[in-house]
């Protein structure tokens, strides 16, 4: 059903490709334009031959690899969580530092009254005293309370918050 819509839909895609990411129309939006004109085909159709187009025209975005086999002491995970403890007979929310040795899988967790960054500098100094050392590589997700500023190798930003880490992303 896609034939004789292709021209159209790659010159669509090649239009789509040259905006700005953030004016970029979505595939959605696309399939959706193409069947008010006429199209029968379905969404996944679309969706399926803008991905082979993308890749054809070298746009496809890059892959990634997650390893799921580490060597000793190449990478721990951390994360935080919220849990509400009974302290002193009262409920009590407090957030907790979660480290996992990848290879190992031996965790360690350590609780504090609040998430900021001297918790987690402190939360790490602990992990390691734990584990006896650190490891190469550590896993974060959404790190707000340590990364002040993400600045790329070729684009600095020149506002900074206040005093902290910064993640350069090369």
């Amino acid at each position: 059903m896609l034939g004789p819509w292709r021209a159209r839909l790659d010159e669509t895609l090649e239009e789509n490709e040259a905006l700005p990411k953030k004016h970029r129309k979505r595939m959605t939006k696309i399939w959706k334009e193409l069947s008010d004109d006429g199209f029968g085909g379905g969404y996944d159709s679309v969706r399926r031959y803008t991905k082979n187009w993308r890749i054809a025209h070298g746009r496809q975005q890059a892959q990634a690899f997650i390893p799921l086999i580490f060597d000793p002491g190449e990478a721990y995970q951390f994360d935080w969580s919220v849990e509400t403890v009974l302290m002193d007979g009262a409920l009590t929310t407090v957030k907790v530092a979660h480290f996992k040795l990848c290879h190992s899988r031996m965790p360690f967790s350590i609780a504090y009254p609040r998430e900021t960054q001297e918790m987690v500098f402190d939360a790490h100094d602990e992990a390691f005293k734990f584990f006896g050392g650190g490891c190469i590589n550590g896993i974060y997700d959404n790190m707000t309370t340590a990364v002040d500023a993400i600045l790329s190798a070729r684009k600095e930003s020149s506002t900074r918050h206040s005093p902290g880490c910064v993640l350069i992303i090369w």
